[in-house]
């Protein structure tokens, strides 16, 4: 079966709205959704269970609302070395989250980036016309000129 990680956090969002109220689930819900978000936009999903990468998210929501859920994290543990271990795979993702936001573009850049593209595209498909550097207006017989185009001399 295929676990999504939005449906494993909207469960944990359900346990913490009876603990904590609508209103703060809904507060949490909010940034969490973001973090998913930025995190299937990565290599995170291929790392860590759908689970883990939720109460990452929780916790990061919980961070940027100032609400406490340290009790809620540690009932989920049977144990201290478990909580230790959940609290360390937590923080491993939003480590590699932050590293991917280092590298994330503008979108002026992206703009750049998918012209040039679209440019190497046309070339690929020959679809483009090249400026002339000059030595193209005497080709020799059969010669492939910048334009991609064969140019024959004619013999008279």
């Amino acid at each position: 079966a295929v676990v999504s990680t939005q449906s494993t956090g909207d469960g944990f969002l359900i346990e913490l709205s009876d603990r904590l109220g609508l209103e703060t689930a809904r507060k949490l819900k909010k940034n969490a959704l973001s973090f998913l978000g930025d995190a299937i936009l990565t290599d995170i999903t291929l790392l860590h269970p759908p689970s883990q990468i939720a109460l990452a998210s929780l916790v990061y929501s919980a961070e940027t609302n100032k609400i406490s859920i340290s009790s809620y994290l540690s009932e989920l543990s049977p144990d201290p070395t478990t909580l230790q271990q959940l609290l360390k795979s937590i923080s491993t993702i939003r480590q590699h989250l932050q590293l991917n936001y280092k590298f994330q573009i503008t979108s002026s850049k992206l703009k750049e980036l998918e012209g040039k593209c679209a440019a190497i595209s046309k070339c690929l498909t020959g679809d483009a016309e090249y400026e002339s550097s000059g030595d193209e207006e005497n080709p020799g017989p059969g010669r492939v000129t910048k334009r991609r185009k064969t140019v024959e001399m004619e013999t008279s």
